[in-house]
């Protein structure tokens, strides 16, 4: 598969850095699968706040490869309540797949 757009969504502007470094690598190791045209602006395109994107944002997106997105997964851990999609922190996974 040949990734031709990568978009990436964090709030943490060190998850950000650590996968901006991650991209660099990928392009480097496997340049006819990632360009580095795929990633240019992956970091600046979307709001860094999943809740902040809009149907207009992924609009403009045309045809995307490939998404990531994070969110704190406390709620998923046995340290953490434990209530998965039932903890109230759990509403930004609705919300990463509503479009």
């Amino acid at each position: 598969m040949v990734v031709r757009k990568y978009f990436y969504v964090d709030i943490d502007l060190i998850a950000r850095q650590v996968a901006a470094l991650r991209m660099r690598e990928f392009t480097t190791r496997f340049p006819q699968q990632f360009a580095t045209t795929a990633w240019m602006v992956s970091f600046t395109f979307l709001p860094f706040d999943i809740q902040l994107i809009q149907k207009k944002h992924m609009e403009l997106l045309s045809l995307v490869d490939l998404i990531i997105f994070g969110w704190e997964c406390k709620e998923f851990l046995e340290v953490g309540f434990g209530e998965g999609l039932s903890d109230a922190r759990s509403g930004f996974f609705t919300d990463m797949i509503r479009f």
